[in-house]
Protein backbone atom coordinates (compact mmCIF):
# COMPACT_ATOMS: atom_id res chain seq x y z
CA UNK A 1 0.00 0.00 0.00
CA UNK A 2 1.60 3.27 -0.90
CA UNK A 3 -0.22 6.13 -1.59
CA UNK A 4 1.06 7.64 -4.78
CA UNK A 5 0.08 9.70 -7.86
CA UNK A 6 -2.55 6.60 -8.89
CA UNK A 7 -4.61 7.54 -5.22
CA UNK A 8 -4.15 11.18 -5.90
CA UNK A 9 -6.25 10.50 -8.99
CA UNK A 10 -3.73 11.45 -11.45
CA UNK A 11 -3.11 10.64 -14.60
CA UNK A 12 0.17 11.01 -17.24
CA UNK A 13 -2.35 14.04 -18.65
CA UNK A 14 -3.72 15.39 -15.62
CA UNK A 15 -2.68 17.68 -13.32
CA UNK A 16 -5.37 17.90 -10.48
CA UNK A 17 -6.95 15.16 -8.00
CA UNK A 18 -10.28 14.10 -9.50
CA UNK A 19 -11.63 13.47 -5.75
CA UNK A 20 -10.96 14.13 -1.73
CA UNK A 21 -9.25 11.05 -0.53
CA UNK A 22 -10.22 10.41 2.99
CA UNK A 23 -9.95 6.96 5.11
CA UNK A 24 -8.54 4.90 1.90
CA UNK A 25 -8.91 1.39 2.38
CA UNK A 26 -5.26 -0.45 1.96
CA UNK A 27 -4.36 -2.69 -0.82
CA UNK A 28 -3.85 -6.21 -1.06
CA UNK A 29 -0.61 -5.77 -3.09
CA UNK A 30 3.23 -5.33 -1.68
CA UNK A 31 3.67 -2.07 -0.35
CA UNK A 32 6.43 0.77 -1.09
CA UNK A 33 7.44 3.57 0.85
CA UNK A 34 3.73 5.08 2.41
CA UNK A 35 4.67 8.33 0.47
CA UNK A 36 5.84 8.21 -2.92
CA UNK A 37 5.68 10.33 -5.96
CA UNK A 38 7.73 11.60 -8.59
CA UNK A 39 7.88 9.64 -11.72
CA UNK A 40 6.96 12.82 -13.69
CA UNK A 41 7.08 16.31 -13.50
CA UNK A 42 3.66 18.15 -13.27
CA UNK A 43 1.86 20.79 -11.12
CA UNK A 44 -0.38 19.41 -7.97
CA UNK A 45 -2.15 21.78 -6.10
CA UNK A 46 -4.81 21.33 -2.61
CA UNK A 47 -4.40 17.29 -1.92
CA UNK A 48 -5.41 16.67 1.54
CA UNK A 49 -5.02 12.38 2.13
CA UNK A 50 -6.46 11.97 5.74
CA UNK A 51 -6.87 8.26 7.97
CA UNK A 52 -5.07 5.53 6.38
CA UNK A 53 -4.58 1.67 8.05
CA UNK A 54 -2.06 0.11 6.41
CA UNK A 55 -2.28 -3.43 7.77
CA UNK A 56 0.48 -6.06 7.22
CA UNK A 57 2.91 -3.82 5.56
CA UNK A 58 6.12 -5.37 3.88
CA UNK A 59 8.56 -4.67 1.36
CA UNK A 60 9.93 -5.75 -1.88
CA UNK A 61 10.52 -3.56 -4.63
CA UNK A 62 13.48 -2.35 -6.33
CA UNK A 63 13.23 1.33 -7.51
CA UNK A 64 14.87 3.31 -9.84
CA UNK A 65 15.87 7.35 -10.64
CA UNK A 66 15.26 9.86 -12.61
CA UNK A 67 17.34 13.21 -12.49
CA UNK A 68 15.38 15.42 -15.08
CA UNK A 69 13.15 18.31 -12.69
CA UNK A 70 10.82 20.32 -14.91
CA UNK A 71 10.70 23.77 -12.79
CA UNK A 72 8.05 24.85 -14.46
CA UNK A 73 6.10 22.59 -12.20
CA UNK A 74 4.84 22.91 -8.43
CA UNK A 75 3.80 20.79 -6.01
CA UNK A 76 1.79 22.63 -3.48
CA UNK A 77 -0.55 22.40 -0.54
CA UNK A 78 -0.56 19.07 -0.44
CA UNK A 79 -1.04 17.21 3.43
CA UNK A 80 -0.81 13.23 4.43
CA UNK A 81 -1.97 13.07 7.73
CA UNK A 82 -2.73 9.58 10.31
CA UNK A 83 -1.73 7.38 8.34
CA UNK A 84 -0.62 4.59 10.74
CA UNK A 85 1.23 1.29 9.52
CA UNK A 86 1.26 -1.83 11.20
CA UNK A 87 3.87 -4.82 10.86
CA UNK A 88 7.25 -4.47 9.64
CA UNK A 89 7.53 -2.39 6.40
CA UNK A 90 9.09 0.18 4.16
CA UNK A 91 9.65 3.79 4.97
CA UNK A 92 7.81 7.42 5.37
CA UNK A 93 8.35 7.73 2.01
CA UNK A 94 10.60 8.29 -1.41
CA UNK A 95 9.36 11.50 -3.08
CA UNK A 96 12.09 12.32 -6.05
CA UNK A 97 11.24 16.16 -6.33
CA UNK A 98 10.87 16.58 -10.32
CA UNK A 99 8.75 19.66 -9.52
CA UNK A 100 9.33 22.47 -7.05
CA UNK A 101 7.72 21.66 -3.62
CA UNK A 102 5.61 24.24 -1.73
CA UNK A 103 3.27 24.37 1.47
CA UNK A 104 3.49 19.95 1.92
CA UNK A 105 2.99 18.47 5.04
CA UNK A 106 3.59 14.60 6.56
CA UNK A 107 1.27 14.52 9.56
CA UNK A 108 0.38 12.35 12.60
CA UNK A 109 2.11 9.54 10.90
CA UNK A 110 3.15 5.82 12.70
CA UNK A 111 4.78 2.70 11.50
CA UNK A 112 5.36 -0.40 13.95
CA UNK A 113 8.86 -1.22 12.58
CA UNK A 114 11.07 -0.92 9.76
CA UNK A 115 12.49 -3.76 7.64
CA UNK A 116 15.98 -5.11 8.30
CA UNK A 117 18.36 -2.00 8.15
CA UNK A 118 21.16 -3.69 6.13
CA UNK A 119 18.89 -3.35 3.00
CA UNK A 120 18.62 0.36 3.04
CA UNK A 121 14.65 -0.15 2.60
CA UNK A 122 13.88 1.62 5.70
CA UNK A 123 15.96 4.70 4.66
CA UNK A 124 13.42 7.47 3.28
CA UNK A 125 14.44 9.67 0.23
CA UNK A 126 13.96 13.20 -0.35
CA UNK A 127 17.42 14.25 -2.29
CA UNK A 128 17.90 18.11 -3.78
CA UNK A 129 17.03 17.39 -7.45
CA UNK A 130 17.93 19.37 -10.45
CA UNK A 131 16.64 20.97 -13.90
CA UNK A 132 18.41 20.56 -17.15
CA UNK A 133 20.10 23.94 -16.55
CA UNK A 134 22.14 22.69 -12.99
CA UNK A 135 19.23 25.04 -11.14
CA UNK A 136 17.73 23.08 -7.46
CA UNK A 137 14.51 22.55 -7.21
CA UNK A 138 12.98 25.21 -5.04
CA UNK A 139 11.02 23.54 -1.73
CA UNK A 140 9.31 25.16 0.55
CA UNK A 141 7.43 24.93 3.83
CA UNK A 142 8.42 20.88 3.72
CA UNK A 143 7.09 19.70 7.28
CA UNK A 144 7.18 16.68 8.81
CA UNK A 145 5.39 16.18 12.11
CA UNK A 146 4.03 13.68 14.34
CA UNK A 147 6.12 11.11 12.89
CA UNK A 148 6.85 7.97 15.07
CA UNK A 149 8.62 4.57 14.59
CA UNK A 150 8.08 1.66 17.25
CA UNK A 151 6.67 4.36 19.34
CA UNK A 152 9.33 6.70 19.16
CA UNK A 153 9.20 10.25 18.01
CA UNK A 154 10.86 11.56 14.99
CA UNK A 155 12.92 15.13 15.87
CA UNK A 156 15.37 17.01 14.26
CA UNK A 157 17.61 15.07 16.78
CA UNK A 158 17.20 11.75 15.67
CA UNK A 159 15.31 11.93 12.63
CA UNK A 160 18.36 10.20 10.13
CA UNK A 161 18.56 6.94 13.09
CA UNK A 162 15.72 6.75 14.81
CA UNK A 163 13.67 8.09 11.76
CA UNK A 164 15.70 6.58 8.45
CA UNK A 165 15.11 10.03 7.12
CA UNK A 166 17.92 10.99 4.68
CA UNK A 167 16.54 14.37 3.52
CA UNK A 168 19.10 16.65 1.84
CA UNK A 169 21.37 18.65 4.00
CA UNK A 170 21.06 21.70 2.18
CA UNK A 171 17.25 21.53 2.73
CA UNK A 172 17.21 21.07 6.17
CA UNK A 173 20.00 23.88 7.32
CA UNK A 174 18.06 26.80 5.79
CA UNK A 175 14.94 25.15 7.54
CA UNK A 176 13.31 24.57 3.38
CA UNK A 177 12.49 20.92 4.94
CA UNK A 178 11.57 20.82 8.89
CA UNK A 179 10.83 18.06 11.03
CA UNK A 180 9.18 18.70 14.49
Amino acid sequence: MSIGERHLGLTRSSSSPSHPIRYLPPAAARPVPIVQYGWAARDIANVLVDGVDVIHMRYGVAETQTDTADLARTVRNVTFRNIRASGVGGNLMRIVPLANHEDVRLENISLDAFSVRSTGIYESQFPLWMGGDGTPVAVSGFVIEGFSVGGVRIDAENYADAGGLSIAEECLADGRVVII
